[in-house]
Order: structure tokens, then C-alpha cells, then sequence
């Protein structure tokens, strides 16, 4: 615990103060000898007039620019004050549905840029105020995409990057499954990893699952007790209608040589399970809400209320898990009111020369 208000983050540049501390003491000595030069001129003269001397005389420029230079050393040295923020930050894993039934159009223009809409609102609703975000893929199995960022920009990049469609093709059988085990696994994963590279990090952290129904295999209740022993709740996020739609099916490839031993039996070994006729498709509310319920998170669906609402609720709630009594304090950056009265001083320097 830290007992200090004011500090600077890059005290180093503090060592460079001796140069303007060296200039100011021969500045005053100058200045010195210039009074007293002025005062033996004026006693030992005598004109009709009184002769008027400038206090500083040309010294002044030098004494402003002296005053400059300090105080842009101070601002290099970053200086930083304590202060209270009421905003704590978190930490979200975005954990994205990519299967065969995200194709349905039940909702515009299908659910996966539907969801893809969604995430953009949620990226730019964070404040990123040391907030962090992270996000994988899953179907059969999981596709982890960005690691825990604090820069917006990564994570708009990787969303952008998608939503032209899911990574998952519907040519290959692993596309129609959902399984949320294996996001949830990877999801951990993303956290265990960060703690190995980066230590431990204090925020709260929350995963956010987006799909429109799961199979929920008896795996999938270990990854969420797991979750929840690292107090890591899973918000749920439906996407879909109950009315749903029709999966679109891939388009027939061309059969390899039964010649080519090889590439004919991993050409079959893709297609094993593909459905030949287009399956229906509505949204599963009894699984998405039971995902929600066991791992201590919240159900929303998309389209019962606007994205900025669902992922204001969201934030907030994981923001209350790591809420400290009387708000988090932080130091922050002050340099800016040294940068300015840096200019100030420069500016008059210039001016006295006049």
C-alpha cells in the first residue's frame, strides 16, 4: 500500500534538472554583478535626467529560456498525482460461437455478423481505461484469436478480420458442432497464459459466450466449475429466434482421385457427418440460460434490448466484482501544466528581447 500523492514515473530524467540548476546559479551571479555594475554607474555619474536600467537587462531572455528547459525536464520525468476513479477496470474474454448454424438469416443479416455488431458495440462501449479484452472462436473445437489486449484497435482489427464469416468452414464436418467446453476451456486458457507472461493481474475478470444454443455435453459442467473456482463468471449472450431458420449446406467439392489414397481419405474424413439436407435451426434458450445460471453469470439475447444497453450491463456487473471501497485509486499523468508553463516562460524570453 502506497502512502504517497505525487510521484514521477520516469524519475531518471530528473538528473538532468543539475543542468538548468547549474545555469541558474550563473545566472544569478550575473545578475549580481549587473546590479552592482548599475548601482556604481548611477553613483558616479551625474546627468540632468534620472537614467533608467532594466532589472535584468538582456539576462532576462537567458533566466526565462533557464526556467523553460526546467521545467520540460519535469514534464519528461512524468509527473503524477493520486486520484480516485470510480471506473475499476476488467477484463473480458470474449468467447464467439463460429459453428454451421450461425449462418441462419433468422436475424439480419445472420446471426455470425450479428453477432460480429454486437461485439463492435461492446469494444467501443469499454472505456479502456487499463481495461483488457481477449477472444477465441469455437465450434467443434475452439480457435483462440486475440490474447488479452489493452488496445482497442487489436481487437477491432480481429472483428473486422471476421466478419466476413466464420473461420470455420462449412466443408468440413468440425463446423457442425457447438461445443461451449471447448470455448470455456480456451477462454481459461487465455488467463492462465496471461498470468504465466505477464503475473497476476488484479482485474475482474468475466467470460462472454455468444451463440444460439449448445449441446452442453457432460464436459462442459467441469470447464464451467472451473471457471467459477476462478471466480471468472460466464455471461451469456443468445443470438437467433425461437422461429430460427435453415442451414445453408456447402457446396458439393469436386472428389479427389480414389488414385490418391492420401488425399482421398482426408477428404473423406471431412466430410464424415456433414448433413446432405438443410437442417433447422432455432435459437436454445434452455441450454444458453443454463450455461448462464451454473456459471454464475447473466442471460441477455440480442434484439430485446439495444447492444449499448447489454453490453453497458454487462461491464458494469463484472465491474462490481472487483469494486474497492471508496473507488480505485490511480495515479495520473500531470505533465501537460509543465509542458505549458515550459511555452510560457519561452514565449516571455522571446517578448523581453524585444
Amino acid at each position: 500500500m502506497t502512502h504517497e500523492t505525487f510521484r514521477f514515473a520516469q524519475p531518471l530524467f530528473l538528473w538532468f534538472l543539475t543542468v538548468p540548476g547549474v545555469l541558474a546559479l550563473l545566472w544569478i551571479l550575473r545578475l549580481v554583478q549587473r546590479r552592482q555594475d548599475v548601482g556604481r554607474l548611477q553613483y558616479s555619474r551625474i546627468i540632468p535626467f534620472p537614467e533608467r536600467f532594466r532589472f535584468a537587462g538582456p539576462l532576462a531572455f537567458w533566466g526565462f529560456l533557464i526556467l523553460a528547459v526546467a521545467y520540460a525536464t519535469l514534464a519528461l520525468a512524468r509527473p503524477q498525482t493520486l486520484t480516485v476513479s470510480d471506473a475499476d477496470p476488467v477484463d473480458l474474454i470474449i468467447l464467439q460461437d463460429g459453428s454451421a448454424s450461425m449462418r441462419v438469416t433468422d436475424v439480419h443479416p445472420d446471426r455470425w455478423q450479428r453477432s460480429m455488431k454486437f461485439l463492435r458495440t461492446l469494444v467501443e462501449t469499454l472505456p479502456w481505461k487499463d481495461d483488457r479484452m481477449g477472444l477465441a472462436v469455437f465450434a467443434n473445437h475452439a480457435l483462440p484469436q486475440v490474447r488479452l489486449v489493452r488496445d482497442p484497435n487489436t481487437v477491432i482489427f480481429f472483428i473486422e478480420h471476421l466478419k466476413g464469416g466464420s473461420p470455420f468452414a462449412l466443408e468440413e464436418n468440425t463446423s457442425w458442432d457447438t461445443n461451449a467446453f471447448e470455448g470455456i476451456r480456451w477462454g481459461l486458457k487465455l488467463v492462465v497464459k496471461d498470468e504465466e507472461y505477464y503475473g497476476k493481474n488484479t482485474n475482474p475478470k468475466a467470460f462472454i459466450l455468444l451463440s444460439d444454443g449448445d449441446q452442453f455435453s457432460g464436459e462442459t459442467l467441469p470447464a464451467i466449475a472451473e471457471a467459477r473456482q476462478l471466480r471468472i463468471p460466464i455471461h451469456v449472450v443468445g443470438v437467433g429466434t425461437p422461429s430460427g431458420g435453415l442451414i445453408p449446406l456447402p457446396k458439393p467439392p469436386e472428389e479427389p482421385s480414389k488414385v490418391n489414397m492420401r488425399y482421398y481419405a482426408e477428404w473423406e474424413r471431412k466430410r464424415a457427418g456433414i448433413p446432405t439436407e438443410r437442417i433447422h435451426s432455432s435459437i436454445d434458450r434452455d441450454s444458453l440460460r443454463r450455461i448462464a445460471a451454473l456459471g454464475g453469470g447473466r442471460y441477455f439475447e440480442l434484439d430485446t434490448e439495444s447492444d449499448v444497453v447489454i453490453a453497458s450491463k454487462i461491464i458494469n456487473d463484472v465491474r462490481k466484482l472487483g469494486r474497492s471501497p471508496g473507488g480505485q485509486k490511480v495515479f495520473s499523468d500531470i505533465y501537460w501544466p509543465f509542458l505549458l508553463a515550459s511555452a510560457l516562460f519561452l514565449g516571455l524570453g522571446v517578448i523581453s528581447r524585444r
